[in-house]
């Protein structure tokens, strides 16, 4: 079973929803970057399929059983997505995130969240 998760946006270190990737019991985080496009919701980021490089977090959890809990707080909007992420060192890892559903919102051209 797959425990890592891609955090690009809210759940990122510092983000509000962090403390859900807490209750999954942490085990590692580092940077990280994924292929796609980073879309600005207002008080969140979307990440949806495109050319483009987002950067966030890969956090390793000790239980995959959170990520029910998970999809029920990122809601109808996003859906859970297996994905390749590129580590620091270079390195693949398959890995959870969750994308937008929706699509028509500004492009974050720096590929970062600032939330």
């Amino acid at each position: 079973m797959i425990t890592d998760v891609f955090a690009y946006g809210t759940l990122k270190r510092g983000g509000c929803r962090h403390h859900w990737l807490r209750r999954g019991g942490i085990v590692r985080i580092e940077p990280a970057w994924t292929s796609g496009v980073l879309l600005h919701f207002g008080e969140y980021p979307g990440m949806v399929a495109g050319r483009g490089r987002v950067l966030g977090e890969l956090v390793r959890l000790r239980s995959a059983a959170i990520l029910r809990r998970l999809d029920q707080v990122e809601g109808r909007q996003f859906r859970r997505e297996l994905i390749d992420v590129r580590t620091r060192d270079g390195a693949v890892r398959r890995a959870w995130a969750y994308k937008s559903n929706v699509t028509n919102a500004p492009r974050i051209r720096s590929g970062t969240w600032v939330g």
